[in-house]
């Protein structure tokens, strides 16, 4: 997606679909995002911890603290959970997030998927030359297969280091929590 499909999905988003975009625009995958709960972010510090096999720490950036910042809910609720407290399950949040893009007047509503909006944060890192072993603190080991083909993305020359690449994708940088 573009800068100007991505802000345009976001404004349209209702909260939890919003919040959902943030974090995948943050390193989680989507598996990930639905698993998060509100112990697993320390809101004090603007860090998301992940779990399971790829567990890393997640800086998120000021416009997913920011969305994260007025819920109280108990610890162990999932940070994607419904206004009734439900948990989201990958088919809603594909659901909410059709709904987003048709109401924000994108084209090809069904190639917007959770899987791609992943892709075009990936991407994003990818073509400023960061270096693999750092994306993988960032959004999680990626098989060698999917890694060769993002290699195809990057920039010649020698890849740079974590701290001379945005890790912000350009658009959320002044754009409301909501």
């Amino acid at each position: 997606l573009s800068t100007e499909e991505t802000v345009a999905l976001l404004r349209a988003a209702e909260p939890r679909t919003r919040r959902a975009i943030l974090l995948l625009f943050s390193g989680f995958s989507a598996d990930e995002a639905l698993a998060l709960r509100w112990s697993d972010v320390n809101r004090r510090d603007g860090l998301a911890h992940v779990g399971g096999a790829d567990a890393r720490s997640i800086r998120l950036n000021a416009i997913t603290a920011e969305s994260l910042s007025g819920e109280e809910r108990s610890p162990e609720t999932p940070v994607l959970a419904g206004a009734a407290g439900e948990p989201a399950t990958f088919d809603s949040l594909w659901t909410e997030l059709l709904c987003a893009a048709h109401d924000a007047g994108m084209e090809r509503v069904d190639e917007i998927t959770l899987h791609a909006l992943r892709h075009t944060y990936i991407a994003f890192l990818v073509r400023q030359g960061i270096r693999f072993a750092d994306l993988a603190k960032i959004v999680g080991r990626l098989p060698g297969a999917v890694l060769a083909a993002y290699s195809a993305l990057a920039p010649g020359g020698a890849r740079g280091t974590l701290d001379s690449i945005s890790l912000v994708f350009p658009g959320l940088k002044g754009l409301e929590a909501k």
